[in-house]
């Protein structure tokens, strides 16, 4: 058990146990813990290109870590009445990023000189140590190596991120309360849209999600705005934890390995890529005929094809267009260096020149839109 800041509280929703200050974990608690947030009032923060523009229902930070993560979109799915909430477009493909944001910002503000010890799992672990590596050490452990993602690990490696086999009692794992703080603004974004009720349909595996969605409302009945959601937990027959039919709010249906590949096939058919546990939401909604399905993509690894020589002088001309400026998007880069590269090539290298720490991205807002811009990190 690991308590820190005093003034907040944690809870175990599994037997309503609280704790004074942030705790990240207990064994004693059968469910991920919960950060109480009280008091506050539903607020959108309009010009923040980011989760953060929520902050009134979340942990205060002096320090915010942000890479643009949220405002994904939410569209329309087949003839009938679904859509999909898009998280694969966040800043590393995955809704982890929420996650990482706030896991971040709060070493970043309590912990500024303290290593970060992640412990490795699929997709957190790219997405922690994107968000951890440019301020603070960050140590990986990985306790089953041979069933790591072995480009993961490569990528880890290239965010300088230190991989370990030893056992740290405080590594933090992916279902912790932080984590669920940077989830649950999934739903705030869909009430940002103006939608108050419906099904909202969300895969799970570890069950994280589903209970982020869940306190998500929960904050927003506590700040006296209300909703009516009903928030269905979509698993593969009997793969789910135990304490998720426990929480008052969830209601599980179980759906078919088979269901879940033919899903899949149609969802990679039709353009969207997505990881296979994201066809779980889907095939329940086209059971259903409705409802809002959470999707998500992989983790985004830094991998450069081609020549170094080439790559090393895209690199070069990058930083040379991006000399005395305060910002330009990748477009902007494109059109400066008269259209040498491709636009492709400007991305890929633009994602390289970040992870090295060259170069850092940020968002600002045009007309309702959040735009990424980069610039040289300062010297």
């Amino acid at each position: 058990m690991i308590a820190l800041l005093k003034g907040l509280k944690t809870i175990c929703p599994s037997n309503n146990e609280e704790y004074d200050g942030i705790v990240l974990s207990d064994s004693r608690c059968d469910s991920p813990l919960m950060i109480e947030i009280g008091g506050a009032e539903w607020k959108v923060l309009h010009d923040v290109p980011s989760i953060w523009r929520y902050s009134n229902l979340m942990p205060k930070f002096s320090e915010t870590v942000t890479r643009g993560e949220g405002f994904t979109p939410l569209r329309r799915w087949s003839e009938k009445d679904i859509y999909l909430k898009l998280e694969g477009f966040n800043p590393t493909g995955t809704y982890m990023d929420r996650g990482s944001s706030v896991l971040a910002s709060f070493f970043k503000t309590y912990k500024p000189n303290d290593s970060a010890i992640i412990r490795y799992s699929k997709d957190f672990a790219i997405s922690a140590a994107t968000y951890l590596t440019p301020s603070h050490r960050t140590k990986v452990v990985i306790e089953d190596p041979l069933k790591a993602d072995p480009e993961e690990l490569t990528s880890l490696v290239y965010l300088n991120a230190e991989l370990c086999t030893e056992r740290y009692r405080e590594a933090i794992s992916y279902d912790n309360p932080l984590t669920i703080e940077g989830l649950k603004t999934i739903i705030f974004e869909i009430v940002e849209r103006g939608i108050t009720e419906g099904k909202i349909l969300v895969p799970s595996e570890s069950g994280v999600l589903a209970l982020s969605i869940w306190k998500g409302i929960k904050d927003l009945e506590k700040a006296n705005f209300e909703t009516n959601f009903k928030i269905i937990a979509a698993v593969l027959e009997d793969n789910y934890p135990s304490y998720l039919k426990n929480i008052e709010g969830i209601q599980i249906e179980k759906i078919k390995l088979n269901e879940l590949i033919d899903n899949f096939i149609e969802l990679t058919r039709k353009g969207v890529k997505v990881k296979l546990v994201s066809a779980l939401g889907v095939a329940l909604a086209m059971k259903l005929g409705e409802g809002i399905v959470i999707v998500t993509g992989e983790s985004k690894g830094v991998n450069l094809r081609g020549s170094q020589s080439f790559w090393n002088d895209i690199k070069k001309d990058i930083a040379k267009a991006l000399e005395g400026k305060k910002g330009m998007t990748a477009y902007e880069i494109w059109r400066e260096l008269k259209e040498k590269y491709t636009l492709r090539g400007i991305y890929k290298a633009l994602e390289s020149l970040e992870a090295e720490g060259i170069v850092i991205s940020f968002f600002e807002m045009r007309k309702n839109k959040k735009v990424r811009k980069y610039s040289l990190f300062p010297s």
